[in-house]
């Protein structure tokens, strides 16, 4: 469940097409550490994602969240 006081952070971004892995970088570092923020208006977790360099095609953003040893993933689209 999202929540201020729950620390998300992305750890890696997968090109669906073709499995390749690219760098996780923020844009205009709004997010040090590779952190989430959670905007509690949303009730959710917002990170802005360079996407310089990348092509258009669809893309997965995985993440871990603090307390739980499980990897997981957002899908996303670049056009």
């Amino acid at each position: 469940m999202s929540s201020a006081a729950v620390t998300v952070q992305a750890t890696g971004v997968v090109r669906l097409s073709d499995g390749a892995v690219l760098p996780v970088e923020d844009s205009g570092h709004a997010n040090p550490g590779q952190a989430f923020r959670y905007d509690p208006q949303l009730q959710g977790y917002i990170f802005n994602l360079c996407l310089k360099g990348f092509l258009p095609g669809a893309y997965r953003i995985n993440f871990v969240a603090a307390g739980d040893p499980t990897q997981h993933s957002a899908a996303s689209a670049v056009r």
